[in-house]
């Protein structure tokens, strides 16, 4: 019987196959890391949209409490905004 390329016969008879795991890895790693990389989009895109959400139902709240000052509201907002964006996750409590 003749051995395809890049095998050969070892001892025993049996054939070993040289190379093979590295071009699997070759062809399977981009896909993996495609794979990855998009579910860590996923994840930013889950924080960013809760963030959002949050701040949004904040100075929803800041306004419907009396505060007749849009300007008071919008600064309460990006107060909140920045605390958020210091922090390592999105889900943080009203800033003080």
């Amino acid at each position: 019987m003749i051995a395809k390329r890049g095998t050969t016969r070892s001892a025993g008879g049996k054939l070993r196959r040289s190379g093979a795991a590295a071009m699997e890895f070759a062809i399977c790693s981009p896909l993996i890391f495609l794979i990855l990389l998009g579910l860590w989009e996923v994840g930013r895109i889950t924080e960013v949209q809760n963030v959002v959400w949050n701040s949004a139902r904040e100075g929803a709240r800041d306004a419907s409490m009396g505060q007749a000052n849009l300007q008071a509201v919008a600064s309460n907002l990006l107060i909140y905004l920045r605390v958020l964006n210091r922090r390592p996750s999105a889900t943080a409590t009203r800033p003080a």
